[in-house]
């Protein structure tokens, strides 16, 4: 018997994405606490955690609202963020 997935009730897929960026959210947030004021530099990599950060909450909030945005908002985000990570 094939899987049925046009049940709108269930997430599916977004749902492990959006704990995967609960996760992140999370990490990062936590390792944040160990920043000491004035002791240190923000470098790039520090600053794309930071973007991630946001763009992680918004994508979360966006799944658990159900916004149609949210798909093509991930996609993009993935991609902006392979290409600038590289």
């Amino acid at each position: 018997m094939a899987k049925d997935f046009s049940n709108p009730k269930k997430l599916g897929f977004m749902r492990l994405l959006q704990v995967f960026f609960a996760f992140n959210v999370i990490v990062t947030i936590a390792l944040l606490v160990f920043l000491v004021k004035g002791n240190y530099e923000l470098g790039f990599e520090d600053i794309l955690d930071f973007v991630n950060l946001i763009f992680d909450g918004i994508s979360f909030w966006l799944i658990w609202q159900r916004k149609r945005l949210a798909r093509y908002f991930i996609i993009g985000f993935s991609l902006f963020n392979i290409v600038l990570g590289t």
